[in-house]
């Protein structure tokens, strides 16, 4: 494969695999995040009928829990931006660790007894 330009005195580059390895990835990572997508769509009925009230309307009910995956598809590129910024003025060892951190708050309550 070759990609070309609409200039013809640019020379033909081939596709490294590093190319074809990007694209590869990109792929599936976008796969996947509509397959995330789906499968939120498929269970709507499901998620609304338990975090929402029964005396509510279906259409309501439905409208509140599609407005709960905009919230989060919305803040994903937010948060990519912020953690990005801090990333490339501290390093990304201080992004990925702050990413981390807040995986450790439920470790507490592992400890403590149920009863």
């Amino acid at each position: 494969m070759y990609i070309t330009s609409n200039r013809p005195d640019q020379n033909r580059r081939r596709i490294s695999i590093s190319d074809i390895r990007t694209l590869w990835l990109s792929s599936l990572g976008s796969a996947l995040e509509f397959y995330d997508f789906i499968i939120f769509v498929f269970f709507a009925a499901v998620i609304g009928k338990l975090l929402f009230s029964s005396d509510l309307p279906d259409l309501l009910r439905q409208l509140q829990t599609y407005s709960i995956f905009a919230v989060g598809y919305l803040a994903r590129p937010l948060g990519g931006i912020v953690m990005a910024h801090f990333g490339d003025l501290y390093g990304p060892a201080f992004s990925l660790t702050s990413i981390k951190v807040p995986s450790y708050t439920p470790l507490p309550y592992r400890k403590t007894p149920l009863s």
